[in-house]
């Protein structure tokens, strides 16, 4: 036995050649002799290869397992995590799509007038929506807290500001940047998504700060930078808004 599988192993490249030309040699083998001969040999030969191959590979990793118990959990236990992260995820949306039902009951990480809960947005359906991506390093992104700490206080517009897990940030870091800065009516008037996964994964982005316009029929119209998140640009917005 074991001469045979070093036979079927020292010839395992002509053999696996094979493989790759079965369906053209069965979609031939009708009609030409020399082509049928190529298949009886696949099945003679390159089957039985491929076979002893699989199971070498399968009894090699049951000894890892077998030898190895720690990292076989461990390894096991990051594929589960791994497997459930991918499952939560959100889907990528662009401009355009319509925010899915689960993004508005979807629960959060949510810091909202010295408080932190969990909460979903669903106080927020129906309004027009900005989400600001940001981080209390990020320069850019505190540069604008002005203009929404004065848009804010109208109420025609309503802010998230979202801090995601990529940052860095930890609460504590957030609660101190937003005591200094003190801007009033933005601390009291905007909650602070921290520890964000979900919003990340709805809309990657690599530059901050990042917006994302969220309509009143929850259908997003844009998805900008800073350079497009202006006091003309929100005024327009509001006037539409107020006019519906």
């Amino acid at each position: 036995m074991v001469n045979d599988n070093n036979r079927f192993f020292d010839n395992a490249p002509a053999l696996f050649s094979s493989i790759f030309e079965f369906p053209h040699l069965i979609s031939e083998s009708t009609t030409k002799p020399t082509t049928m001969k190529k298949t009886i040999f696949f099945i003679d030969k390159a089957l039985p290869c491929l076979f002893l191959w699989v199971m070498k590979l399968i009894c090699l990793v049951a000894e890892v397992l077998k030898s190895r118990p720690k990292q076989t959990l461990t390894f096991m236990f990051c594929i589960i995590v791994f497997i459930s992260n991918a499952q939560q995820s959100a889907k990528k949306l662009s401009v355009g799509d319509k925010l899915p039902a689960e993004f508005w009951v979807k629960k959060h990480q949510i810091y909202f007038q010295g408080k932190a809960k969990q909460e979903d947005l669903s106080q927020f359906k129906g309004r027009f929506v900005i989400l600001d991506f940001w981080a209390t390093w990020c320069g850019s992104c505190l540069k604008k807290f002005p203009l929404i700490d004065s848009v804010s206080v109208e109420g025609g517009i309503k802010f998230l500001l979202v801090n995601s897990i990529t940052t860095g940030d930890k609460l504590d870091q957030i609660k101190s940047k937003l005591d200094t800065v003190r801007y009033p009516n933005l601390q009291k008037n905007v909650p602070v998504i921290f520890d964000d996964e979900f919003l990340l994964s709805s809309f990657p982005n690599y530059l901050l700060p990042h917006y994302v316009w969220i309509d009143p029929s929850s259908r997003i119209i844009a998805i900008t930078e800073g350079d497009l998140f202006t006091k003309d640009s929100l005024r327009t917005i509001s006037e539409k808004n107020n006019k519906k």
